[in-house]
Formats: C-alpha cells, structure tokens, sequence
C-alpha cells in the first residue's frame, strides 16, 4: 500500500467494514490510519456504484458517513486490509490532510514514536 488518502475496506463480524482515511505505513507491514478517518455506508434505496466510484467522487448522494470522524489513530496491518483504493482528495473535503502529514510520512519520526511508544 502507499501513503494517501485511501477507501479501505477491513473485515468485521458479518460484513467489511469501509473506511476513509489518510493511511501511511509505519514499518513493514504495519500501518496507521490517522485520526479524522470516518466509516463510509451506503445509502439504502440509492444505486450501488462501488467503491472504485467511491473513491474517484467521494460521498454524493449515494453514500454517507455513518460515523464522527475518529479522534484516535488506528493500527491496521496491511494483510488485514481486503482492498485499499486510492481516493480522490478533491472530492473528500470531508476528510482533510492531517496537518503533520509530511511529518508521519518521515521514517525517523516515526521510527522515534515507535521506540517511544508515542502517539
């Protein structure tokens, strides 16, 4: 996977779980979703366009976040990830580049974080 704005899609109890959100990779296959990442559903009664459309337009009428935006980072490990999809981030104002982006996308930062255990 590469660093970016990303719809993924994580298994869950019955169904996969659909994300958006700006992923980076920590170290090797371990990799942190940062805060502000949201659930993504489809809304019912509207057509099913997929999540390649998803991520090329963003919500339009046909989906709608069914969440607050998350306060926390979230770990995820790369195998566990059923598809990941570049997103379009012209088209996904609701979910803004973190401002220390550049900075999680830096391995000594995050090698430093890593030995410190900090967030």
């Amino acid at each position: 996977m590469r660093p970016g704005l990303k719809i993924i899609q994580v298994p869950g109890r019955y169904y996969a779980a659909t994300l958006v959100g700006w992923v980076y990779r920590v170290h090797g296959d371990e990799y942190e979703i940062a805060a502000g990442a949201f659930p993504v559903a489809h809304k019912n009664g509207q057509p099913w366009r997929g999540l390649g459309w998803l991520a090329a337009n963003g919500l339009g009428q046909d989906y709608q976040a069914s969440g607050e935006p998350s306060e926390a980072v979230e770990e995820v490990n790369r195998v566990l990830v059923r598809r990941s999809l570049r997103a379009n981030s012209k088209n996904w104002p609701e979910c803004p580049r973190p401002k220390n982006w550049k900075q999680l996308l830096d391995p000594e930062y995050l090698a430093a974080r890593r030995d410190n255990n900090d967030d």
